[in-house]
């Protein structure tokens, strides 16, 4: 029980400690959002349907 009290108390000094030095660090992400349809344009053979003898016929929805 010792150990792991003296564990969880080295854990959480580092965690401390980590949190610290993200603070002081300048934040330089940078995020973004976008959306792109990726549909193939074309028919394609459908992989894994062995049992097919044609391309595929259509969409029902666009892939994004």
């Amino acid at each position: 029980m010792k150990r792991f009290i003296f564990m969880l108390i080295v854990v959480f000094a580092m965690a401390c400690y980590w949190c610290q030095s993200l603070a002081a660090q300048e934040h330089s992400w940078k995020v973004g959002v976008g959306a792109d349809i990726i549909t193939p344009q074309t028919s394609m053979w459908m992989a894994g349907y062995g049992f097919r003898d044609h391309v595929a016929e259509g969409t029902l929805n666009d892939l994004w």
